[in-house]
């Protein structure tokens, strides 16, 4: 009799427990994902492009279905101060094994921004200025 009714209540607390697992980690496998792409972009300032980017961020994504991720760049250069600034954001549709919480699908989401400035040009030395 106490089986019956502690096994449903103890069934109940663990799957909500390994949901909940699966669910911060894929939250953090986002943020390292973008994380990842925005020092890609940095690091390769100018000679990557925003589809380079995105296919890097869903290689990223270590235990996490690339299909399930939308990746957008956003690569604004100022030209009036020398700077460069990269966005990476992604949203992810969590899908929950059990149903038991309510929602088909959850929306994850996560954003990085990564910021160049570059070096000013100075004139040559030995050039006469006026």
């Amino acid at each position: 009799m106490e089986f019956a009714v502690v096994l449903p209540i103890y069934l109940i607390a663990l799957f909500t427990v390994i949901e909940g697992g699966r669910l911060v980690y894929s939250q953090t496998a986002l943020y390292f994902a973008v994380q990842e792409a925005t020092r890609f972009a940095i690091v390769r300032e100018g000679k990557v492009s925003d589809s380079e980017i995105r296919d890097f961020t869903a290689g990223r994504l270590v235990g996490l279905r690339g299909d399930l991720a939308v990746v957008t760049v956003e690569s604004p250069i100022n030209s009036t101060v020398n700077t460069s600034e990269y966005t990476v954001n992604i949203r992810y549709s969590f899908t929950p094994i059990f149903p038991y919480i309510g929602h088909e699908t959850l929306t994850l989401t996560a954003s990085s921004r990564g910021f160049i400035a570059f070096p000013p040009v100075l004139p040559q030395s030995g050039t006469a200025t006026s």
